[in-house]
C-alpha cells in the first residue's frame, strides 16, 4: 500500500505544479501545464491498478548485470511469461 500512496502523493504533486504554471501564464506555460496534469493523472491510474492488483507492486529484485550474468536467466524469464 505505500506504493498506492507514494504515487498518490507524486500525483499531487505535478498537479498543484501544473495549476501553478497555469496560473504564472504564458502560452508555453499553458502547455507544459497540461502536459503535467496528464503527468499527474498516470501516477493517479497507476496507483489504481497497483490498489486492483497488489502484484505489481512486487519488483524484480536483480539488477541488470546479475540478470545478464545468472546462467538461469532465460529459463526463468520463459517460466515467468507462461504463468
Amino acid at each position: 500500500m505505500s506504493r498506492v500512496g507514494g504515487n498518490i502523493v507524486i500525483g499531487t504533486f505535478w498537479i498543484l505544479v501544473a495549476i501553478w504554471m497555469f496560473m504564472s501564464g504564458g502560452a508555453e506555460n499553458q502547455a507544459s501545464a497540461a502536459i503535467l496534469v496528464i503527468l499527474g493523472f498516470m501516477f493517479y491510474w497507476s496507483a489504481y491498478k497497483i490498489y486492483q492488483n497488489p502484484n505489481l507492486a512486487k519488483k524484480n529484485k536483480k539488477n541488470l548485470v546479475q540478470q545478464m550474468t545468472d546462467p538461469n536467466y532465460k529459463n526463468t524469464l520463459k517460466s515467468k511469461k507462461k504463468k
